[in-house]
Protein backbone atom coordinates (compact mmCIF):
# COMPACT_ATOMS: atom_id res chain seq x y z
CA UNK A 1 0.00 0.00 0.00
CA UNK A 2 1.27 3.66 -1.12
CA UNK A 3 1.56 5.85 1.88
CA UNK A 4 0.50 9.25 1.10
CA UNK A 5 2.52 12.30 1.92
CA UNK A 6 1.49 14.41 4.66
CA UNK A 7 0.09 17.79 4.51
CA UNK A 8 4.14 19.34 6.05
CA UNK A 9 5.93 17.08 3.32
CA UNK A 10 3.64 18.26 0.65
CA UNK A 11 4.91 21.69 1.88
CA UNK A 12 7.86 21.38 2.43
CA UNK A 13 8.54 20.15 -1.63
CA UNK A 14 6.77 22.97 -3.03
CA UNK A 15 8.50 25.39 -1.00
CA UNK A 16 11.50 23.74 -1.78
CA UNK A 17 10.52 23.75 -5.42
CA UNK A 18 10.04 27.51 -5.35
CA UNK A 19 13.25 27.89 -3.89
CA UNK A 20 15.11 26.45 -6.49
CA UNK A 21 13.47 27.99 -9.02
CA UNK A 22 13.78 31.84 -7.71
CA UNK A 23 17.70 30.80 -7.26
CA UNK A 24 18.19 29.24 -10.99
CA UNK A 25 16.61 32.58 -12.00
CA UNK A 26 18.74 35.00 -9.83
CA UNK A 27 21.00 32.97 -10.80
CA UNK A 28 20.39 32.80 -14.21
CA UNK A 29 19.74 36.74 -14.03
CA UNK A 30 23.50 37.24 -12.27
CA UNK A 31 25.45 35.24 -14.94
CA UNK A 32 23.80 37.66 -17.53
CA UNK A 33 24.88 40.77 -15.96
CA UNK A 34 28.44 39.42 -15.75
CA UNK A 35 28.36 38.34 -18.95
CA UNK A 36 27.44 41.80 -20.24
CA UNK A 37 29.89 43.96 -17.86
CA UNK A 38 32.83 41.24 -19.12
CA UNK A 39 31.59 42.38 -22.88
CA UNK A 40 31.68 46.14 -21.97
CA UNK A 41 34.89 46.46 -20.74
CA UNK A 42 36.42 44.02 -23.77
CA UNK A 43 35.14 46.59 -26.46
CA UNK A 44 36.20 49.52 -24.44
CA UNK A 45 39.57 47.55 -24.03
CA UNK A 46 39.57 46.80 -27.67
CA UNK A 47 38.66 50.32 -28.57
CA UNK A 48 41.33 51.69 -26.54
CA UNK A 49 44.12 49.37 -28.06
CA UNK A 50 43.01 50.64 -31.32
CA UNK A 51 43.15 54.28 -30.45
CA UNK A 52 46.92 54.05 -29.37
CA UNK A 53 47.87 52.07 -32.24
CA UNK A 54 46.82 54.63 -34.36
CA UNK A 55 48.55 57.29 -32.49
CA UNK A 56 51.52 55.60 -32.31
CA UNK A 57 51.05 55.02 -36.25
CA UNK A 58 50.80 59.16 -36.12
CA UNK A 59 54.00 59.93 -33.98
CA UNK A 60 55.66 57.55 -36.18
CA UNK A 61 54.58 59.19 -39.41
CA UNK A 62 55.86 62.90 -37.38
CA UNK A 63 58.80 61.21 -36.68
CA UNK A 64 59.37 59.80 -40.34
CA UNK A 65 58.87 62.93 -41.52
CA UNK A 66 60.92 65.14 -39.29
CA UNK A 67 63.81 62.71 -40.47
CA UNK A 68 63.19 63.15 -44.21
CA UNK A 69 64.21 67.04 -43.70
CA UNK A 70 67.63 65.16 -43.60
CA UNK A 71 67.63 62.13 -45.61
CA UNK A 72 64.94 60.95 -48.48
CA UNK A 73 61.47 60.22 -47.84
CA UNK A 74 62.87 56.33 -48.47
CA UNK A 75 65.24 56.23 -46.12
CA UNK A 76 63.47 58.03 -43.40
CA UNK A 77 60.44 55.06 -43.54
CA UNK A 78 63.25 52.77 -43.67
CA UNK A 79 64.81 53.80 -40.75
CA UNK A 80 61.65 54.21 -38.66
CA UNK A 81 60.77 50.71 -39.90
CA UNK A 82 63.58 49.38 -38.58
CA UNK A 83 63.26 50.91 -35.38
CA UNK A 84 60.04 49.92 -34.57
CA UNK A 85 60.76 46.10 -36.21
CA UNK A 86 63.78 46.33 -33.15
CA UNK A 87 61.63 48.12 -30.25
CA UNK A 88 59.01 45.53 -30.95
CA UNK A 89 61.34 42.54 -31.04
CA UNK A 90 63.28 43.47 -27.62
CA UNK A 91 59.60 44.25 -26.40
CA UNK A 92 59.13 40.30 -27.14
CA UNK A 93 62.27 39.43 -25.55
CA UNK A 94 61.48 40.76 -22.45
CA UNK A 95 58.26 39.45 -22.24
CA UNK A 96 59.24 35.71 -23.20
CA UNK A 97 61.68 35.68 -20.60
Amino acid sequence: MKEEKSSADRVIEAVTRILVEQFSRFLREKAKQCVREVAKRIAVIVIGILLMVLGLFYVMLGITKAIALYLPEWGAFGLVGILVIVIGYLALRMATK
